[in-house]
């Protein structure tokens, strides 16, 4: 029997140390179809769709995906159209981030902070699609190693479709390439960082609401006159929003922040409009003290990246996320070079690191500018905790499968004080 010359080896893969192509230890497909036989397609764990399925592979897009007779994912939640895919990505990465562009741009100048602005964009969109690519390769090479073992069986067909859909993760591709102990550094990598951003949302909601409250003491409950109180207040509505299982669903949420963001970026656009007149004319002096800081502030509004993974196995036709997350990615850059460069212009130094409560504090004696900022600033405020769940979801994506792992191995007992969940 000839070898199929169109399959990679571990000589011509540059990922591979040799050896067949290994899939990552966390998928474990053949588990999933016993579990599936055993509960007869019941309730609990993975339950395949009674339409017929099968395999497709797209060599233009380099796009593996399983399409059923419905037209839907049989495995898993709903899938998500190229719409909501497009505002999972573009809000995703506008967030914070982008408020504190205006003062990045401020320390080292219109010119060279486009510039900067421009290389991070394509820096960070090159580095996210190359993962993207690498995981479309190992399916495929999943796909074809299946395909070739069980030539003849029926039952190896769904599963290699189920492998060529699969929904890698940052850290499988990690083992895939450098194996278990890379696999394990990336999740804490991950984890790490999405943590941390959603503490930075967190707090600029608080700082934020806070401070528009502090302006109007006699109008707000007393509460909000601190910031440990806001972000109280949040804190159930952020759970709430945690909650949320799946892109599918959260699409309208993500609607909604990304309406409340354009909604602000509209006002502050007003307000440009109305001091247009007063802008500064002198050009900016370069803080070349700061540049290093203002640099890492433009790439630290690039907030998006380890979404990619999560939002492309989630489309119900991956075979178009190329086209939608270039899109996407444009969209974003052009934006927040708007913002940060308009805003520049408009006020000339921007001396904090988020624009509107720098304004706020510059314009506190304007009653006619307040109002305006204050409107604007509530809207960028609950945009951002509108923003918080899909930050977190890599998170729970890693860390939801082993933890209740963990808890069904225990063999399915009820929770009571006796068991330490730490």
């Amino acid at each position: 029997m000839m070898a199929n010359t169109d399959m990679p080896t571990a000589s011509t893969s540059p990922l591979l140390a040799g050896g067949e192509p290994r899939t990552p230890s966390s998928l474990n497909y053949s588990s999933i179809d016993a579990d599936n036989k055993s509960q007869g397609g019941g309730g609990g764990g993975l339950r395949k769709s009674e339409a017929s399925t099968s395999i497709r592979y797209d060599e233009k897009s380099e796009a593996v995906s399983e399409v059923s007779s419905e037209g839907s994912h049989p495995y898993g939640p709903p899938k998500t159209t190229v719409f909501q895919t497009f505002v999972h990505l573009l809000k995703g990465y506008i967030g914070p981030g982008c408020l504190s562009l205006p003062w990045a741009v401020s320390q080292v100048g219109v010119v060279i902070g486009s510039l900067a602005i421009a290389i991070m964009s394509f820096w960070s969109s090159y580095n996210c699609w190359t993962i993207v690519k690498i995981k479309r390769h190992i399916e495929k090479i999943n796909a074809r190693n299946e395909a070739m073992n069980n030539p003849n069986d029926s039952e190896s067909k769904s599963e290699v479709s189920s492998i060529a859909s699969s929904a890698l993760t940052y850290p499988e591709v990690g083992e895939w390439a450098y194996g278990e102990t890379f696999q394990k550094f990336v999740s804490a990598m991950i984890c790490t960082q999405q943590l941390a951003i959603c503490t930075v949302f967190f707090s600029f909601i608080g700082e934020n609401i806070y401070a528009v409250c502090e302006l109007v003491p006699e109008v707000v409950p007393g509460l909000f006159l601190s910031h440990v109180g806001v972000m109280t207040t949040a804190l159930p509505f952020i759970m709430g929003l945690s909650f949320i299982p799946d892109l599918d669903a959260l699409t309208p949420v993500m609607v909604a922040g990304t309406v409340l963001l354009f909604s602000a970026f509209g006002v502050l656009g007003y307000v440009i409009g109305l001091l247009w007149g007063e802008r500064p004319m002198e050009p900016l002096e370069v803080e070349w003290k700061s540049a290093p800081l203002a640099l890492c502030a433009i790439l630290y509004s690039y907030e998006g990246i380890c979404l990619i993974l999560p939002i492309e196995s989630a489309m119900k036709e991956p075979k178009k996320f190329k086209k939608t997350f270039l899109g996407a990615m444009a969209c974003v850059a052009l934006i927040l070079a708007g913002v940060a460069n308009i805003c520049v212009i408009a006020f000339g130094e921007v001396t904090n690191g988020s624009v509107t409560a720098f304004l706020l504090e510059k314009y506190q004696d304007d009653k006619a500018t307040l109002v305006f900022l204050m409107i604007a600033n509530t809207a960028v405020s609950l945009s951002v905790l509108f923003t918080y769940p899909i930050q977190l979801f890599p998170v729970i994506e890693l860390v939801g499968p082993k933890a209740m792992a963990w808890w069904y191995g225990r063999g399915n007992e009820p929770f009571d004080e006796e068991h330490d969940l730490s």
